[in-house]
């Protein structure tokens, strides 16, 4: 991948001073016509940024140097991807890390050695990234001043009661976009990892597949770690399977020193 991103710089950058070489050309044997000639579109789209019209060869350059960067930020995000950061992460640590990846003067060069220190950088880390991902889980579960007997405010038991998970209106159960979702895939994420099998390969996670597709409220959903049976009034119960694991989460996420004496 580092090879491949270093020709296509190259290629990129060749490419760019060929147009340069075209647009000098054009405006030199034209003279000063009404509309010069644009060697590019006269916008090029990516993301938040767009390119202004290309006057001159300093403005080709520097779209070229732009477009280089946007491959430079996008050739890190799928590194990042690969090794599944994000996965080992809690949601705002998780933000810290897209907020990185979107300043690309900010990002060293590709290389391997930048991408072994990355590597290194999350295995040293990897422990300190854990503990933060099961305290968010754990806040989640240990919702404070619940009126819900359930529910604990000290430590995460054999059953939670979640309100507002998902759109009542539906006539079947569907998570809600955004916080929700997330919660609900962070919950499933850190339930594999702390069972050693690593991070959940999916983007919603088996936990809201198989609420979102019971036929109807009051039926139950069933995973390796969960059954949760959804309500109309927009609660959704959840029962542990893995009384173990929930033991690890209270532990690492101290929720058992919480308890007054």
């Amino acid at each position: 991948m580092v090879s491949a991103y270093i020709e296509a710089n190259e290629e990129i950058r060749q490419a760019y001073t060929l147009l340069e070489t075209a647009q000098a050309r054009l405006d030199s044997a034209f003279g000063d016509v009404y509309s010069r000639f644009k060697v590019l579109p006269s916008q090029y789209g990516r993301g938040e940024i767009k390119f202004d019209p290309p006057r001159d060869a300093s403005d080709i350059l520097r779209n070229a140097l732009t477009v280089r960067a946007h491959i430079k930020t996008d050739a890190w995000r799928h590194i990042a991807e690969r090794l599944e950061m994000r996965s080992l992460m809690s949601t705002e640590r998780a933000k810290e890390l897209d907020a990185q990846l979107s300043e690309p003067d900010k990002l060293p060069d590709l290389t391997p050695e930048a991408i072994t220190a990355m590597i290194d950088g999350l295995h040293s880390n990897l422990d300190q990234y854990m503990t933060e991902a099961v305290k968010e889980v754990f806040e989640f579960l240990r919702p404070c001043r619940s009126e819900l007997k359930t529910n604990s405010e000290f430590e995460v038991g054999r059953k939670v009661i979640l309100r507002y998970s998902y759109n009542a209106f539906y006539s079947t159960p569907k998570i809600e976009y955004g916080t929700h979702m997330q919660d609900y895939h962070n919950l499933d994420n850190i339930f594999h990892l702390l069972d050693g099998k690593g991070p959940v390969k999916s983007h919603r996670g088996p936990l809201i597949d198989a609420v979102e597709h019971l036929p109807a409220f009051g039926e139950t959903a069933t995973t390796a770690y969960f059954s949760a049976k959804p309500y109309k009034n927009g609660r959704l119960h959840i029962t542990f399977l893995r009384p173990d694991l929930v033991a690890k989460l209270n532990r690492i996420a101290g929720g058992n020193r919480l308890r007054p004496a």
